[in-house]
């Protein structure tokens, strides 16, 4: 559908402004209130195609909240960019849970190298063909995407779908501030050990995991990997989630320490890693998990 001159002009004036924006006080607001309003089209027909500064190309409906921070801020997690880029080896085998569009698989993609595979997981249809179209937009022929979600059972979940037009914040976790419980899907789900076996995925270097609330469910389905493989894990801690699923964070970090022996990190905004005690609490964090025999091999710590 068409797109008025107005808006394609306010839109390119917005991004010119904001794309170099670096704070993260105020994003939301400059979003939600001033950018869909006035420059997105009215449309979610419409779709800008932009480079990011790291070179990697996007089809975006910036009507939607997630695609439109990509477009308008040029970023997305700093932080964890920041450290899979750092920590993540040529030839590594890396695993992204809850792909959604594909961004973090091409980050993944580059530093991993031609001899190394990226495993994309995204069970909603619409992400997951948009993930497949940014494979092919940058020639990620290392990236193999699944239309799955990895859960502590094999079988199928019900995806929530966000309340808000957010397609990054859908969840197999009912949470009634952020989903719809009539707005649903039945998707495909597997556990992380039964993948591995069933490919023959002879080793696992990394593990990136945001699915949403789901976090445990997938620690819980990949017990044998966690045991046996022992990658580095980052996923996000959020308090909120924890609490319905029967958690605190005190517990999920005593969990991954009392089974397998593994330690927590949080990160910087540039990737820099601090060792985070079991007793630190996180709000909502991206946190880094790491086995205890592999605490030297990691980079950019600070003591």
């Amino acid at each position: 559908m068409s797109d008025s001159i107005f808006r394609i002009i306010a839109r390119k004036l917005f991004r010119a402004v904001f794309k170099h924006y670096k704070r993260d006080y105020g994003r939301y607001t400059i979003l939600m209130k001033y950018f869909i309003p006035w420059a997105a089209p009215k449309s979610s027909d419409v779709f800008d195609i932009i480079t990011m500064d790291d070179g990697i190309r996007l089809e975006l409906n910036v009507r939607e909240y997630n695609q439109g921070y990509f477009y308008l801020f040029n970023n997305y997690e700093p932080e964890t960019v920041a450290f899979l880029q750092q920590q993540t080896k040529k030839g590594d085998y890396a695993f992204d849970i809850g792909a959604n569009m594909g961004y973090m698989s091409q980050i993944l993609s580059r530093a991993v190298g031609e001899n190394g595979k990226v495993f994309s997981f995204e069970p909603d249809p619409l992400n997951f063909a948009k993930l497949k179209k940014h494979n092919a937009m940058n020639n990620s022929n290392n990236v193999f995407p699944f239309q799955i979600a990895l859960s502590k059972e094999t079988g199928t979940l019900t995806l929530y779908h966000c309340i808000v037009d957010n397609s990054s914040s859908h969840s197999t976790i009912f949470y009634d501030a952020r989903v719809s419980d009539t707005d649903t899907i039945t998707v495909p789900a597997q556990t992380f050990d039964s993948f591995v076996k069933e490919h023959n995925i002879p080793k696992v270097d990394i593990v990136k995991i945001d699915v949403d609330g789901g976090e445990f469910n997938v620690i819980e389905g990949m017990k044998e990997t966690l045991l046996e493989k022992k990658p580095v894990v980052i996923l996000e801690l959020f308090s909120e989630m924890l609490n319905i699923s029967g958690m605190s964070v005190r517990t999920f970090k005593e969990y991954f320490y009392e089974n397998f022996d593994y330690v927590s990190y949080k990160l910087n905004q540039n990737g820099v890693l601090t060792e985070s005690p079991i007793s630190e609490y996180h709000h909502t964090d991206n946190v880094v998990f790491v086995h205890t025999s592999k605490k030297d091999s990691l980079v950019n710590v600070r003591k």
